[in-house]
């Protein structure tokens, strides 16, 4: 899931003129469950947890197999879960190594780069803001729960300010389809009508 930082910062004007104008305005906005009214949630809204990660990944391990890294296929591995983007590339660069293989090898080059990310601007005060105005948030990815929980351990205090969290490896299809987006509904108890989904798979 890719927020770019104008969507962060539309997100969080909008957010946050909506929420905390006024006492009426918030009881509509946020839902509260004293009113009756359903919580809007926002998944994934401001975790920029993958972008730019695997093409610098990926420029440093194909030289492993004397490759260089020139972008054939980014589009069609685009929100895939990591077995089907890994088998992808084997194909793509004609790598002689099985998808476990190259699984197991690549894994120490995300690592390190998990614990170099920065977040984007205004993503952890947009996290903070909807999770102190009571407004559930859904972490939806395509990539296994532990590399996730890994990505958000180095981003204190997001793991617990999201209501739910659910990887790529607790769904029987990954994104594009919709399934992840709608378990996470369902854990949430809400409307899939009633929340917001950013995302960039296609």
């Amino acid at each position: 899931m890719v927020v770019v930082p104008g969507v962060v910062q539309w997100l969080l004007e909008t957010l946050v003129s909506r929420v905390v104008s006024s006492p009426s305005e918030r009881d509509l906005t946020c839902g509260r469950k004293d009113l009756g009214r359903s919580y809007p949630a926002i998944y994934h809204p401001a975790l920029q947890m993958d972008s730019g990660v695997v093409e610098d990944v990926l420029k440093v391990f194909l030289v492993k197999y004397g490759q260089q890294w020139d972008g054939r296929g980014t589009l069609n591995r685009t929100g895939k879960a990591p077995i089907e983007a890994a088998a992808s590339i084997i194909e793509d660069y004609g790598l002689p190594c099985t998808t476990e293989e190259f699984m197991t090898d690549i894994a120490p080059f995300f690592s390190d780069c998990w614990s170099k990310m920065v977040a984007l601007p205004g993503a952890d005060r947009l996290i903070k803001h909807l999770h102190n105005h009571g407004v559930p948030i859904a972490l939806a990815s395509n990539s296994p729960k532990p590399s996730i929980e890994t990505k958000l351990s180095y981003h204190h205090g997001w793991k617990g300010k999201f209501s739910v969290i659910i990887g790529g490896d607790e769904v029987r299809e990954g994104k594009p389809s919709p399934e992840i987006f709608l378990e996470a509904a369902k854990k949430l108890n809400a409307d899939p009508s009633s929340y917001l989904v950013v995302e960039d798979s296609l």
